[in-house]
């Protein structure tokens, strides 16, 4: 069986979607005039988006968007334009989620009833993710992303806690801000598949992975892992003799010897399955791409071994036989 080609690709931490200045601002300004230490300040959970470093989302076409595009989802008709934010009430207990609105690329909005200091309190924690999937930390994902909406309905960003303070100064309130940095959670991977002579790729498949991703929050930390029963995520479905590059997202997951990738195809009128196993951990906010060939042998026997990881390049994905 010829060996497919192979493309080793560090992980790239998409902290590559970070926000390196915050996304929220609080503002650092008298908030409220002549207002009693006892409450009554808004936790100001306002201000800019500032500048995205590297890869944000996949393009139309399949690719990724490498330039700072910010939340490249507001662009996207159909797509979420809403970001949860939880604050807590000084002692670590959280309430619901507030619904912040995305107005551009680079800029939100704070809804009409702001999150306030609760009481005496001059500290509280604050947290917040992408989509707000209506205010719930447990996602469903999608398991076809072959549309642009589905896959960012799936490519989850955390903003770890960060602290928000007021001091009294005279009769004001000065609130200083907490600087939320948004990251993926998910682990993407990407894949150019070049068809050999007569074969006709018809679908790439990601194998058992996890349908359910849940946000869970401890202390200054917030982590998401998948469950479920595993299914398959639908990358690409469409008819081409000619290479093919796509994206998709899925929970974080180890491969112990195991299928990873499916790959349908067509050779001779005759439709068949390429099934490639890999050895390896897939991690949170990393990124792994791979170049692979589909001969027409590949597709008549079935299956394609897939090397361990590189010992030397960590993370890494070789794809051969």
């Amino acid at each position: 069986m010829k060996k497919s080609e192979k493309s080793l690709a560090r992980g790239l931490l998409l902290a590559a979607c970070a926000l390196s200045a915050g996304l929220f601002t609080a503002c650092s300004q008298d908030a409220e005039t002549d207002v009693p230490a006892s409450g009554g300040t808004d936790v100001e959970v306002t201000a800019t988006v500032s500048d995205m470093v590297g890869a944000l989302t996949r393009t139309a076409s399949g690719g990724l968007n490498t330039a700072d595009t910010g939340f490249s989802a507001f662009s996207i008709s159909g797509a979420s334009t809403e970001v949860a934010v939880k604050v807590d009430n000084g002692s670590g207990t959280y309430g619901d989620a507030y619904t912040y609105t995305l107005t551009g690329a680079k800029a939100i909005s704070a809804p009409t009833s702001k999150p306030q200091f609760p009481g005496t309190v001059t500290s509280v924690s604050v947290y917040g993710w992408y989509p707000a999937n209506s205010g719930s930390q447990t996602f469903t994902v999608s398991t076809d992303q072959t549309t642009d909406l589905n896959y960012l309905a799936s490519d989850i960003l955390v903003a770890q806690p960060q602290t928000c303070t007021r001091a009294k100064s005279g009769s004001n309130w000065n609130v200083t801000a907490a600087n939320l940095t948004f990251q993926h959670v998910m682990s993407k991977v990407g894949f150019t598949v070049t068809p050999g002579t007569g074969v006709t790729l018809k679908k790439i498949e990601i194998v058992s992975a996890y349908p359910t991703v849940t946000l869970s929050q401890s202390g200054s930390t917030v982590t998401a892992a998948g469950s479920g029963t595993v299914t398959d995520i639908k990358l690409w479905d469409n008819t081409s003799t000619s290479v093919v590059t796509t994206y998709g997202v899925f929970a974080p997951k180890t491969y112990s010897s195991a299928t990873f990738l499916k790959v349908t195809a067509e050779v001779g009128g005759v439709e068949g399955v390429v099934n490639y196993t890999v050895n390896g951990n897939f991690e949170a906010g990393k990124v792994y791409t791979a170049s692979l060939n589909v001969n027409a042998t590949d597709v008549e026997t079935g299956t394609v071994t897939l090397s361990d990881w590189s010992s030397d390049e960590a993370p890494s994905l070789e794809l051969g036989n």
